[in-house]
């Protein structure tokens, strides 16, 4: 018996044991009104004892549905007592819980588009060494035609070890952003040096493409982040640009601090990024249909993580005249 019950037998039994001496003592009209009023309230009591109840079945049932996967569930018919903060704090706890449910979802569902693009990277070099080794084999003649062939393919094995020696670099670094793990350090940052120290790498292939470097802005401008990263992300934007100009176009670089932020302006003279790309531009192993070369499709998706570490956003857009343009904002 619930202990509910107990405590109504006895409150009945002590609102009996005064109707007797009532009876006795006011006579028997008022011992009837004290019986009367004890058997009103005994209804009434177990009649909400018998409401809660049936509520809290109620609310049983429906964490049930949601305990096996039912997605439509209503827990706003209690508008008051205790059942009606118990049902706040259950629906919140269900909000909650199914909101982890869907982000754990999207990671499970990213790490599975990570591998199979990882894979896709992976195996078309693996597969192009695996035919030069067939090819290499074949060639068991030490004459110089020969000895040029099996030198020519082993330049070729070379250069495709070095491209997923450079994947796997690109990829740590990318899993080191992710995980919180990479340490970038907060440091007073001169935009000019970092943009000449960014475009070192380049050198060669602006060179080769006849593409001339402009820089605008202030030298004394600066913000703060880390070095060495920010760098790899301003190497990789411009090598982005360098990569979708046709030959002796322009890449040029602005930039500006303000009270708020500091600003770096990277534009090129390209054919632009399309309304079909721009949305994809920042996306993971995505590479533009009109790129010249075989990248990997990833450093711009890097160079946006790293400024997003630094309390930073890049936003890409077209110019006017025709071109990309990429405005990246560090806020102080």
């Amino acid at each position: 018996m619930r202990p509910e019950y107990h405590k109504l037998i006895m409150a009945d039994s002590m609102l009996a044991a005064a109707a007797l001496i009532v009876l006795f003592v006011w006579g028997w009209q008022a011992a009837v009104c004290i019986l009367f009023s004890a058997l009103v309230l005994s209804v009434v009591f177990v009649s909400e004892i018998r409401r809660r109840e049936a509520q809290a079945s109620s609310l049983s049932d429906e964490i049930d549905r949601i305990l096996y996967g039912e997605e439509h569930w209503n827990l706003d018919e209690y508008s008051e007592g205790e059942l009606a903060i118990l049902q706040d704090k259950v629906r919140k706890l269900v909000i909650r819980l199914r909101e982890q449910a869907d982000q754990l979802q999207k990671e499970k569902n990213f790490q599975a588009e990570m591998m199979a693009d990882i894979s896709h990277q992976l195996k078309t070099p693996l597969t192009a060494m695996r035919l030069m080794i067939s090819s290499i084999r074949k060639l068991e003649g030490s004459g110089e035609d020969e000895v040029r062939q099996r030198a020519r393919r082993l330049t070729e094995m070379q250069q495709l070890v070095d491209r997923v020696d450079s994947l796997v670099v690109v990829l740590l670094k990318m899993a080191k952003l992710d995980s919180g793990t990479a340490i970038l350090q907060k440091e007073k940052i001169s935009i000019k040096d970092l943009i000449l120290h960014s475009a070192e790498p380049l050198a060669i292939s602006m060179d080769l493409h006849g593409v001339k470097l402009c820089l605008n802005g202030n030298d004394t401008d600066s913000f703060l982040g880390d070095f060495r990263w920010s760098a790899e992300a301003i190497t990789n934007i411009l090598k982005n640009g360098i990569e979708h100009m046709e030959n002796g176009g322009n890449l040029c670089v602005s930039w500006r601090e303000t009270s708020v932020y500091s600003e770096i302006v990277i534009t090129d003279e390209g054919s632009g990024i399309s309304d079909e790309e721009l949305p994809h531009i920042f996306e993971r192993f995505y590479r533009g249909k009109t790129a010249r070369h075989s990248g990997f499709g990833i450093g711009m998706a890097m160079a946006q993580s790293i400024f997003a570490k630094q309390n930073g956003t890049i936003k890409a857009q077209n110019r006017e005249e025709g071109g990309a343009k990429f405005v990246i904002h560090v806020c102080k």
